[in-house]
């Protein structure tokens, strides 16, 4: 499936969602949607943040993967965290997920319910 992207002329752009938020929100849905940083997010919200080594342990994960997804979630500004001495706490970031969903919402809500089950069939 390919997707082509026109420039827009000034009366259309009422009826075209912004292809920069678009592509913001694929990033992130990306960045949510892996097994693991579903794991981190779950167990962050649980635990009201945590010691990496705890999040290590409690996820059974390698720390190296564990750092990798984290820093991931970092870059998206879905966690942040907090340096004290040698040990680095993480705690996710309650505004910034409000905002993703908000922005979610808001992206689904421009488009029409037709042209949403034309993409779910496409998707099957």
């Amino acid at each position: 499936m390919s997707l082509k992207v026109s420039k827009a002329k000034a009366s259309d752009q009422k009826e075209l969602l912004n292809f920069d938020d678009v592509i913001k929100a694929a990033l992130i849905i990306k960045a949510l949607r892996n097994p693991i940083r579903k794991r981190l997010i779950s167990y962050l919200l649980k635990n009201d943040g945590a010691k990496v080594t705890n999040i290590v342990f409690n996820l059974r994960e390698e720390q190296t993967k564990i750092s990798q997804h984290l820093n991931i979630l970092r870059n998206a500004k879905i966690v942040s965290f907090l340096k004290r001495g040698k040990n680095v706490y993480y705690f996710l970031n309650k505004g910034r997920i409000a905002e993703i969903q908000k922005s979610l919402s808001g992206l689904l809500d421009e488009i029409p319910n037709k042209d949403l089950m034309k993409i779910e069939k496409q998707l099957k």
